[in-house]
Parts: C-alpha cells; structure tokens; sequence
C-alpha cells in the first residue's frame, strides 16, 4: 500500500513537471525578449519600405511604370494644333492668345504704302504676322515681293519674329473674315484655331 502511494506521487510530481516545462516554453514564444526580432513585425516594416521607396522613385509598386503625376493630357484644338502652350515646334503656330488689333493694324498700313502692294489684311498674335496682300498689276515676282514684306513688317514691328505672308485672294479673304470675327470678339481658341490653319494652308 505504502509503495503504491510513493509510485502515484512521484507519477504526479513527474505530471506536474511537465505541465510546467510546457507552460514555460509556450510563454516563451508569446513573450519575446527585449530587442529579440519580431518575424512579423519585421515583414511589415519591409513592405512599408518598399512602398515608400517606390513612391520616392515616382514608380507604382504594382507595376513599376512610372507616373504622370499631373495626369493631365495634352490638350490639342480641332485640327491637332497644341492650344495650352505658345511655344510649339513649327514656326508661326500659336497657342490661345489674343489678337493685337493695334499692332495689326500699323503693319497693315506700312505694308499699303509698298508700291507692290494694292490692299493689305494684317492679324498679329503673339509674335507672330499673318499679312494677306493684293498686289498691285505691275508687281513683279512675287516671290520677291513676299520677302519685301516680310522685310517691311519686321522693320516695322521688331516683336515680330515670324511672318507668314500670301498674295491668294482666298487667303486674303479668309484674314479679312478672321479680322472680322476678332472684331465681333469670337472666342479666343476659335480665332487661333483659323489663324493655325491659314498658316498651315500657305505653308504646307
């Protein structure tokens, strides 16, 4: 009886070891030691990083294209002509400026006074001379001519980098109509619109 009593005992007492060897090694793995890495932690902290690095890169960590970080498209008028920026790769296109009537209009008159010249229609936008001529019956070459006028309307305005010039009636039509629609205060994007493309038609 006494022996099964000692047996039973130390049965229990090796049981309760145990339980207590278990119980310590599992809040050994909840509570970790000061400064012991965090496996968990640690992997957040790296996709963190990453993001931030992505963005200081100006690339998406979905598909590492860079961003446009305006997200604002080219705007471009009816006939593809850039409309927001004045300074455009082909000489004499112009952005959505306003006419300078009074400019316009000392050009015209200096350009009358040329012997060659009979009747003058003269639109000014920004830097740039849009000059519809009649010439007069003994003209001459017109080609020469043309480069007179030129001449005459930088001589005559030194802010004029760019001048285009034509001696067709149907040109000179359509700056007489556009003078008009200026006059009329069409909207500013229509009137450079007419203006980019009476260019585009005499130099293309």
């Amino acid at each position: 009886m006494g022996s099964n009593l000692k047996k039973g005992f130390i049965t229990f007492l090796a049981f309760v070891f145990i339980v207590t060897m278990l119980s310590a090694c599992a809040m050994q793995r909840t509570n970790r030691l000061p400064g012991q890495p965090n496996v968990q932690q640690q992997g957040q902290n790296i996709q963190r990083k990453q993001f931030r690095d992505g963005n200081a890169l100006n690339v998406t960590p979905q598909t590492e294209q860079t961003r446009n970080l305006l997200n604002v498209p080219p705007q471009t008028g009816r006939d593809g002509i850039m409309n927001n920026n004045p300074q455009t790769n082909q000489p004499g296109i112009v952005g959505q400026m306003n006419a300078d009537t009074k400019k316009a209009e000392n050009i015209k008159a200096q350009v009358k006074s040329m012997n060659e010249v009979k009747d003058a229609s003269v639109i000014v936008i920004g830097n740039t001379a849009l000059v519809g001529c009649k010439l007069s019956g003994n003209a001459g070459n017109t080609a020469d001519i043309r480069n007179k006028v030129i001449q005459k309307v930088k001589s005559t305005d030194n802010t004029i980098t760019n001048c285009t010039v034509s001696e067709s009636p149907q040109i000179l039509d359509r700056i007489n109509k556009l003078g008009t629609d200026i006059t009329n205060n069409k909207p500013v994007n229509e009137i450079s619109e007419e203006f980019n493309r009476i260019i585009k038609t005499i130099t293309s």
